[in-house]
């Protein structure tokens, strides 16, 4: 899908055509008239008028143009920018979709017996209708009860009349959607997104030719290279999240470290969730026979690295996450479970095998220890099967004698070439076997590793 603001088009793109259609004209002009005057004739007056009235032209037209511009938003037709997709929140459902202009929303649920129950996007009794990017928190029941079904509705905000008052346009019902059940059998599957960065066009080619079946979406961070815009936002994380779970599985969020990028970096640690009940962005997370801990490791340099400014505490926070896990190692749930595996944007192991700790980075020349060490040590403990990361846009199964489990790199986009994109889907069967399939947006399908 392709986005642009209209305030853009009206600021620069149509003011530069205007332009540049005028400087053409002005030169075809003045060739016939130099034209003309080479051979012996005299220079017509007309042709200095047209000179002067196109001049005139430019400078209304534009004028115009930047007039129009806050009025610009009007000129959009409203509908969905995006399919809803479902985010895991711990003990609830987000359903999040978006609009192409300010609307309230609500998530519309068809019981099996038959009942409709509507949640609305509101806060302390009053909706939320001066947003493009909706969130509706439901029990997460109404969802998982088999028979139930659900939609989204949006209704454009028009003006506000008065304090109390508002005026509204056209509502969207969106198609009804049948969440699946969890899967509880020791065959279960789920399906990577990562580092994307402008690569969404080829990451949704590679969604469409998905042909395994997966139970949930890991979202694993770097979906743009800075959250500038709230299209940015959309295009990047609403929208491939809602291909890939078709809104009828659960998508699980966490944070890479573009996402501490851009203006709007905050908006997106509001509106998206992770399976956390304190609101932090490292979890623990169920879904069926699977056990997941979630981490966040922070941006990839020392605190001390110029671009933060003197702003950045990411060690204090690896150290209260280091605690957290500990705790969850010595609290001994992942034992309930046939699978215990680790997710985080930045790996433990390099792509080439090298443990973290020890990998130099190729900007400011140092190593960033991220507290690694401390980490795969706990892991270690906690016998996961294997940690899952994204951040190198590499497909590899990264392995080091000092680590106790492998680091699969789940891919991304190609840098060099954002027309290219490959991803994995993950698959566990038999208590403790696993296997990796690659796809492409080439269309290319690999299996690469069964144990």
């Amino acid at each position: 899908m392709f986005y642009i603001d209209s305030k853009f088009l009206l600021l620069t793109i149509l003011p530069a055509g205007i332009i540049l259609a005028s400087v053409l004209a002005y030169f075809i002009i003045r060739k016939l008239a130099l034209r003309a005057e080479g051979n012996g004739k005299e220079i017509k007056p007309k042709f200095k008028k047209i000179a002067v009235a196109l001049l005139i032209s430019v400078v209304a037209l534009s004028c115009v143009a930047i007039g129009f511009a806050p009025f610009a938003d009007n000129l959009k037709a409203f509908k969905f920018e995006s399919a809803p997709a479902v985010f895991d929140a711990g003990d609830r459902y987000a359903v999040i979709w978006a609009t192409s202009k300010d609307a309230s929303s609500a998530v519309e649920i068809k019981t099996a017996s038959g009942e409709t129950i509507t949640v609305k996007d509101d806060t302390v009794g009053i909706g939320n209708f001066f947003k493009r990017i909706h969130r509706v928190d439901i029990d997460k029941s109404l969802l998982d009860t088999l028979g139930n079904s659900y939609r989204v509705i949006s209704r454009e905000t028009l003006k506000k009349g008065s304090n109390y008052y508002y005026d509204f346009g056209k509502e969207l019902k969106s198609k009804s959607y049948s969440f699946k059940p969890v899967n509880d059998s020791e065959n279960l599957a789920f399906f990577v997104i990562s580092d994307i960065q402008g690569g969404e066009k080829a990451l949704a080619k590679t969604i469409a030719r998905v042909d395994e079946n997966y139970d949930f979406v890991l979202m694993l961070g770097d979906y743009n290279d800075k959250q500038a815009s709230y299209n940015d936002i959309i295009k990047s994380i609403i929208v491939p999240a809602s291909l890939a779970s078709r809104g009828e599985i659960p998508c699980v969020f966490l944070l890479g470290n573009h996402e501490l990028k851009g203006a709007l970096s905050k908006e997106v640690q509001r509106i998206f969730p992770t399976p956390s009940l304190s609101g932090e962005q490292y979890f623990t997370y169920s879904y069926g026979q699977l056990f997941l801990t979630g981490l966040f490791l922070g941006d990839n340099h020392n605190d001390n690295f110029h671009r933060y400014s003197g702003e950045s505490n990411f060690e204090a926070y690896r150290d209260k996450q280091h605690l957290w896990l500990e705790s969850v190692l010595l609290a001994e749930e992942y034992k309930n479970y046939t699978y215990n595996i680790g997710a985080s944007h930045i790996p433990l192991i390099s792509a080439t095998g090298l443990l973290l700790q020890n990998q130099t980075c190729h900007e400011c020349k140092l190593t960033h220890g991220y507290k690694a060490e401390d980490f795969q040590k706990t892991f270690s403990e906690m016998g996961i099967l294997m940690l899952v990361s994204a951040h190198s846009h590499f497909v590899t199964l990264a392995e080091n004698e000092a680590c106790a489990f492998p680091n699969l790199h789940t891919g991304g986009v190609n840098k060099m070439k954002r027309s290219f994109y490959q991803t994995t889907l993950v698959k566990l069967s038999g208590g403790d076997s696993y296997e990796f399939i690659t796809y492409t947006s080439r269309g290319d399908k690999t299996v690469w590793v069964e144990n």
